[in-house]
């Protein structure tokens, strides 16, 4: 995928674009240039966008959603260097009938407002995940409906990020079928690929539902792969994580306020929709409860952050995902 950023048409875009700017000082540049090459790489990656001047509040509104290792204050720097660059490129004739970027959300309004935490996003409801469910059912390519329902269900009921979604393989799901027993403790085991920093990690251990869902997916995605394939792309198609989460999060986008309840309709901009990343807040918040039913607060809180990703005890992490409660 760096390869593919390196030589897409918005990185040109913007090293055209900083060949032009003397304001502020190298250190504030260079921090700038740095953070804002991340936002357009996550829009180049998850959105295909081709142009600095298509990024909208959604994309960024995406962003910041997915970065749940970050905290409030790296976040808002990063937030003010791509306003900077966007300031400046609206002044600019860069390219030939250039649009102006419509980015235009403030801090409050992406949710990272706040002076000590993260504003605090709800968790879908049961009846918000039914209609996102429905919504996946009306896609008419089998295909593509596939794809929808068994990414869904791996964000919603296993809380992986979209990355590892499309980064899971049929030998890992496999293992985790294999080790299904009566009274066995069951985990589904990440090699680190699409993981946060590379990172292997692990999900469970496992309920019944959740084993269910990894079955069903592997008897469902898997019949016809390798055992080292992706389960929900393919392997030797060039680009095919790029195009997935294309697909993954232009979908999200379309249906975030269609899915919404009236309820969250009322709520700040930043929680008034629903994203493919609310699937790991709906994951967080079921599992939470369920494990209150014999843990304590703070047990149940630190296995939660592990379960996403977070590590043990890392409260700050996940607190964002399980404030209302």
């Amino acid at each position: 995928m760096g390869k593919d950023f390196e030589k897409s048409n918005i990185l040109n875009q913007f090293k055209k674009l900083n060949i032009r700017l003397n304001q502020k000082s190298w250190s504030s540049r260079n921090t700038y240039r740095k953070s804002t090459q991340r936002i357009l790489k996550f829009c180049y990656e998850n959105y295909n966008i081709q142009k600095i001047e298509n990024v909208q509040n959604k994309h960024i509104r995406a962003y910041v959603e997915a970065q749940d290792d970050k905290s409030l204050s790296t976040l808002k720097k990063e937030i003010a260097g791509f306003r900077f660059y966007i300031n400046t490129l609206n002044t600019l004739n860069v390219s030939r009938d250039r649009k102006e970027c419509k980015f235009n959300l403030t801090n409050k309004e992406l949710g990272i407002g706040g002076k000590k935490e993260f504003n605090q996003r709800t968790a879908p409801t049961i009846e918000e995940f039914n209609n996102i469910i429905d919504k996946i059912k009306e896609v008419r390519d089998e295909n593509t409906r596939d794809t929808l329902l068994f990414g869904t269900y791996m964000g919603a009921y296993l809380g992986l990020r979209s990355k590892e979604i499309f980064s899971v393989k049929k030998s890992q799901l496999r293992d985790c079928v294999e080790s299904m027993g009566e009274n066995k403790k069951v985990y589904l085991k990440l090699d680190g690929e699409g993981c946060k920093g590379g990172r292997p990690r692990e999900i469970g251990p496992l309920s019944q539902k959740q084993q269910q869902i990894v079955l069903e997916i592997y008897e469902k995605a898997c019949r016809k792969k390798y055992v080292d394939d992706y389960v929900l792309r393919e392997r030797n198609i060039p680009h095919s994580l790029q195009s997935r989460l294309s697909l993954w999060h232009n979908f999200y986008s379309r249906i975030g306020y269609d899915v919404a309840s009236k309820e969250r309709r009322n709520r700040p901009e930043y929680d008034n929709h629903l994203s493919a990343h609310s699937l790991r807040r709906f994951f967080a918040v079921n599992l939470y409860k369920k494990l209150r039913r014999d843990m304590s607060h703070e047990k149940a809180f630190s296995k939660v952050a592990e379960n996403l990703g977070h590590g043990a005890n890392c409260f700050e992490l996940a607190k964002h995902y399980l404030g209302e409660l």
